[in-house]
């Protein structure tokens, strides 16, 4: 009887012992995650993530530096000077400029387009062109027209001025797939390029974060006519190609990947996107890898899927994009000449945030590199702006929106 209590006992302690270091591993695990995640339970970065964040990590043609703009610490290569160019333009997202120099920009949360007229250099005061409008994210001057996309149609206002008047609206396409994030609807933004072919290129993101869709114009980029005829899907498989533009022929987008399958996969995507090719989602991501939710999709997303030029960091959220415009080219350090900038408008799901920032991507080089040319928008405290569209004006100035300080820069090289 003796050795059997013995033995019992020894069971006991045994089982006692292995709760305890269970319970010692769990909790060294939380404290160790605790330690390692402040950024995301305080919102505060180190300042060795901010470092991290500002500077480049790759070797680069030019080195950052500080530079104070609005009160605010942003970083620019030398020779770069960042100003205040237009405020109060509330969610101020993509913009494009007539040949006089007027800016139109649309906004995501304002509801309104606006034209801020050129005062020799500086910004005009801005004019409400048109309010209450649906997600008018994107708009684009093409011949003396301002193009407008909205989340379900796309109009046109003929003869547009600088002071914001024209001559008539039409609406070109009135039934672009809607509905908001919170009825499901997804990504609801839309932008409109005018390509080289004179036709209408229509990007619409994808309805949710990984899904087959019931609606085959959903994560693709349109084509059609000028006047809205001949709508045509042109690529597939672009899960939210919010930003793309066109460049020596070729046609370029940035694709954000999808959600909730980890910090650093899958990379966000640059495409070089071409008629008829299908990029993959929703079965995959980046470099024609199946996506976990379509095991059997391996061999398809090898064979019949187009992969990337470049993959980024994940959760950038990319948005704008643009090429030097000729102006550019002449003023300009010649390097720029070999790739794009990007607008990153930074993560809301990584535990370490990324983004907030505008890179250079050498296109010329094999492999394609990545570079920081502006950062700062995420600093000890968070992220305090968050860029959105990028572009040229016809004087080779280089203009970024951002959506969080309601406001437009302007880049010039000294």
């Amino acid at each position: 009887m003796a050795k059997s209590k013995s033995k019992n006992h020894n069971k006991r302690n045994v089982a006692l012992l292995v709760i305890a270091i269970i319970l010692l591993s769990a909790i060294g695990y939380v404290i160790y995650w605790v330690i390692n995640n402040t950024a995301f339970l305080s919102g505060k970065l180190s300042q060795q993530q901010v470092n991290e964040n500002n500077q480049n990590q790759l070797e680069a043609p030019f080195n950052l530096v500080a530079q104070s703009v609005g009160g605010k610490t942003l970083y620019a290569p030398a020779g770069f000077k960042i100003s205040i160019y237009a405020t109060n333009i509330k969610g101020a997202r993509f913009f494009t400029f007539a040949p006089d120099g007027t800016m139109f920009v649309g906004s995501n949360t304002g509801d309104s387009i606006y034209a801020i007229p050129d005062n020799n250099g500086t910004a005009g005061t801005p004019v409400v062109i048109e309010s209450k409008l649906n997600t008018p994210h994107s708009v684009y001057y093409y011949n003396g027209d301002l193009y407008l996309a909205e989340q379900t149609r796309v109009s046109v206002y003929r003869g547009i001025k600088s002071n914001g008047t024209y001559s008539k609206k039409e609406v070109l396409v009135d039934n672009l797939p809607g509905g908001s994030k919170l009825t499901g609807g997804g990504h609801t933004t839309r932008t409109v390029v005018i390509g080289p072919d004179n036709k209408m290129y229509v990007s619409i993101g994808s309805s949710c974060n990984v899904c087959i869709e019931n609606d085959n114009r959903r994560a693709t980029i349109m084509r059609y006519n000028l006047d809205g005829t001949g709508g045509e899907i042109y690529a597939s498989g672009l899960r939210n190609t919010v930003g793309f533009t066109f460049n020596e022929g070729k046609l370029w987008g940035l694709d954000m990947g999808r959600d909730q399958i980890g910090d650093d996969i899958p990379p966000e995507e640059v495409n070089i996107i071409e008629q008829g090719k299908n990029y993959g989602w929703p079965y995959c991501y980046g470099d024609k890898i199946n996506n976990p939710e379509y095991k059997d999709k391996a061999e398809y997303c090898k064979a019949q899927t187009a992969g990337p030029v470049l993959g980024l960091q994940a959760h950038y959220a990319p948005l704008g994009i643009t090429f030097e415009n000729e102006a550019a080219k002449q003023t300009w350090p010649n390097v720029f000449e070999n790739g794009f900038f990007g607008a990153m408008h930074g993560s809301w799901n990584r535990t370490v945030p990324t983004g907030y920032k505008v890179i250079w991507v050498d296109t010329k080089s094999n492999p394609m590199k990545e570079y920081n040319f502006i950062t700062g928008w995420l600093d000890g405290s968070g992220a305090w702006g968050r860029p959105v569209g990028v572009g040229f004006d016809p004087a080779g100035n280089m203009y970024i929106s951002d959506d969080k300080q309601n406001l437009i820069y302007k880049v010039q090289y000294q």
